[in-house]
């Protein structure tokens, strides 16, 4: 301006001075704020541009220092009504992740995309995340399954979710197992009708049946009620290992409740299914069930013929195990 006697001089918009509003000092941001609004209610009543140029901007803080000053300023600019957030960065470029502080903020941003947009960006977030997997990079499978799920991509979020659900019940992280395995149950549910769903479903559900089970104990109703539809699709799948599985573990329970009769009336559809399955172990599973529950019905008689069976199908070195 000194050197030209001229403002821009054709030169950059910046170059007839800043006007930003977030300000250390109270009075010049209040200042700073109205000469902006001033600026747009002009060109609003006088229907005239006035040349004025807001994009916004960017305050950086490389050290912890400047970090608290920037915190200070931001929390003056929201007393004065001034639009201003913080964006955090975790990591280095090219692998460094930004996000809002504010969570309105951000979710106001993600709800202003389109619902297919939204969609495509998880579908790509997921497809990077998964190629980091591939090549030994530490992603958690929840992570990549959330981002599917919002893609909409359900048949391949599943599996995921039931992988990271097996992986917290093994940690005995039982509460975040519960809340995979209970995602993988519900969007089973999405699915259209067909064998893929009714396989998933039956992996959800027994699993599931693991985690209450080692959350609550063999009694919790739970149990019994995320395992009995597992008895339906596992007969109608012709899973033999599956119904023998949700059986097994729905007499377990029967057992710890002292409902004996409920026992007895699985006794024969366990001896039935191991039948047909021609599985020794599996001979063995309900041939054991058998004989405790006459025992604890008092149908000793009963209770020595099914002994008698197991007797006779048991082997020592392979169903001690």
């Amino acid at each position: 301006l000194l050197e030209r006697s001229e403002l821009t001089s054709g030169s950059t918009w910046h170059a007839a001075g800043g006007c930003h509003t977030i300000n250390g000092d109270p009075n010049v941001a209040k200042l700073q704020k109205y000469t902006i609004e001033l600026y747009r209610e002009i060109e609003d009543l006088s229907g005239q541009a006035t040349g004025f140029h807001m994009t916004g901007g960017v305050m950086l803080a490389s050290t912890p220092e400047r970090f608290d000053c920037l915190k200070s300023t931001l929390a003056k600019g929201r007393y004065l009504d001034i639009e201003a957030e913080i964006i955090f960065r975790r990591g280095s470029p090219p692998d460094a992740r930004y996000w809002f502080k504010h969570a309105l903020l951000r979710d106001a941003a993600y709800d202003s995309l389109p619902r297919q947009r939204r969609r495509d960006l998880h579908a790509r977030i997921a497809a990077t995340l998964r190629r980091r997997r591939a090549a030994a990079t530490a992603v958690p499978a929840e992570l990549i399954a959330w981002h599917l799920t919002e893609a909409g991509r359900l048949d391949k979020a599943i599996p995921l979710w039931l992988k990271a659900g097996r992986s917290a019940l093994a940690a005995l992280a039982l509460r975040e197992a519960q809340a995979q395995l209970t995602t993988a149950l519900e969007l089973c549910r999405r699915l259209a009708a067909g064998a893929r769903r009714e396989r998933l479903e039956l992996e959800a559900r027994i699993a599931l049946a693991g985690v209450h089970f080692a959350a609550k104990g063999w009694p919790a109703t739970e149990v019994r009620e995320v395992l009995e539809p597992a008895v339906e699709l596992s007969t109608r799948r012709g899973d033999i290992r599956s119904r023998m599985f949700a059986d097994w573990y729905i007499c377990l329970h029967h057992f710890v409740r002292c409902e004996t009769g409920e026992v007895l009336a699985r006794i024969t559809p366990m001896n039935d299914t191991a039948a047909r399955a021609d599985d020794a172990s599996f001979k063995v599973a309900a041939l054991c069930q058998g004989a405790c529950a006459h025992v604890f019905a008092g149908q000793f008689d009963e209770a020595r013929r099914f002994a008698r069976r197991l007797d006779a199908v048991y082997d020592f070195d392979r169903d001690a195990k």
